[in-house]
């Protein structure tokens, strides 16, 4: 899939990082949620929930992770700086707009996606 790289500034480390991955859209995509028009309005009502191996869970509109709607990234990241992810694990979830990583998810291990009936 292709690689993408976002610039973030991580405020537990208080240093400029560079994550390269891959976007949480293009994952969606590929698994069958592509946005245009006959699914903008299930996209409008679905959320996702990223969770690590230590059960920390946060949750995204599925408007924020998608580059026609939201400026920002969401990458599923597997490299920092060019190099392994560390103690983080093999996947990191990071989001290039949040001021602080209390969304990014060290050691994925799900993501779910939900669409509220109507």
């Amino acid at each position: 899939m292709p690689q993408k790289t976002v610039k973030v500034h991580n405020e537990h480390t208080k240093k400029d990082e560079a994550y390269t991955g891959v976007a949480l859209s293009d994952l969606l995509a590929r698994s069958g949620f592509a946005v245009g028009q006959p699914t903008h309005r299930k996209m409008l009502h679905s959320y996702l929930v990223a969770e690590g191996t230590d059960k920390y869970w946060v949750l995204y509109s599925a408007t924020e992770i998608e580059g026609s709607e939201h400026e920002a990234d969401v990458l599923v990241a597997t490299a920092v700086d060019g190099g392994s992810l560390g103690e983080d694990g093999q996947l990191k979830l990071v989001a290039s707009a949040d001021k602080k990583p209390q969304r990014w998810v060290r050691n994925l291990s799900a993501i779910r996606l939900v669409t509220v009936s109507e």
